[in-house]
């Protein structure tokens, strides 16, 4: 939240999607953002065998494969530079 804060505020990045940083710091926004609620809930709804259980532990998967697709782009985008 400091880097987002930072851009809004004035730090000079004249292109956002060129800064690798910007890609790292929205993989984790997003899947921290996901997995507090999701993994919260996930071993009490697996406990009581619900059928939601199984669509948050997917859900957990999908923002795990999220995190690391934006690492991806941050090296590709570092690479670049």
């Amino acid at each position: 939240m400091f880097y987002y804060r930072e851009v809004f505020l004035g730090l000079k990045i004249n292109r956002l999607e060129k800064d690798p940083v910007f890609w790292i710091s929205t993989g984790i926004f997003f899947y921290f953002l996901g997995t507090v609620i999701v993994d919260g809930l996930k071993n009490y709804m697996l406990e009581s065998h619900s059928p939601v259980a199984l669509t948050l532990y997917y859900i957990n998967i999908l923002l795990g494969l999220l995190l690391n697709l934006m690492y991806l782009i941050s090296f590709i985008v570092w690479a670049r530079k």
